[in-house]
């Protein structure tokens, strides 16, 4: 009887442990993950913020003027999620998407939009910290690119702190996959790609 409370007790144990065990290798697990998606969270936030080498940062907003860009305007066509505005206020932020222009620069094609951004917050905010653009054709994503000495275009806008209450025109250069396909451009805040956005789509033919 007490050999078979033995063998009793020594199971329980053993069932104890392994399941501690397995707790522990879930936390393990779950805080490898957490420590995963941070990271790759910082990296992009940096990446979304990184400053365009040899262009002015203060005031860059003010060089702003697609009328000055010498390349071909993109007239509007229906966007993949035609439900959504081009205008529309996400969170504290009123966001629109205003202009294309394709250039040819450095022997490829890159086309440059615009965008409205009101900082509705109390602190200075600036476009790249809060918001995510996403610029497709025919649902590839297209690669940002970095454009200088073009004038009209600074991309050091959507890095730039715009005050309380203001409102600033910034830009984004993305890299042509194709020179016939339309390109959706779709706006939301960092990290919640589910909730609101605005979107707009230009047409290259």
């Amino acid at each position: 009887m007490k050999k078979g409370l033995l063998l009793f007790m020594a199971a329980i144990i053993s069932m104890s442990l392994a399941s501690c065990g397995n707790k522990t290798n879930d936390s393990a697990d779950g805080t490898q993950n957490t420590e995963a998606t941070a990271a790759a969270t910082q990296e992009a936030e940096q990446e979304n913020t990184t400053p365009v080498p040899g262009t002015s940062i203060e005031n860059a907003s003010d060089e702003v003027d697609m009328n000055k860009i010498d390349g071909t305007s993109l007239s509007d066509t229906t966007p993949e999620d035609s439900a959504l505005s081009d205008s529309a206020k996400i969170g504290n932020f009123d966001v629109s998407i205003e202009d294309a222009k394709v250039i040819d620069y450095e022997g490829n094609k890159v086309v440059i939009v615009s965008f409205k951004f009101k900082n509705g917050n109390s602190t200075p905010m600036a476009f790249s910290g809060i918001m995510s653009v996403d610029a497709t054709q025919d649902g590839s994503e297209l690669r940002s690119v970095f454009v200088t000495d073009v004038e009209g275009v600074n991309l050091n806008s959507t890095i730039q702190e715009v005050e309380s209450g203001k409102t600033a025109t910034v830009q984004k250069a993305y890299l042509l996959s194709d020179e016939t396909s339309d390109v959706n451009i779709r706006v939301y805040i960092y990290g919640e790609p589910g909730g609101d956005s605005v979107s707009k789509a230009f047409s290259l033919s």
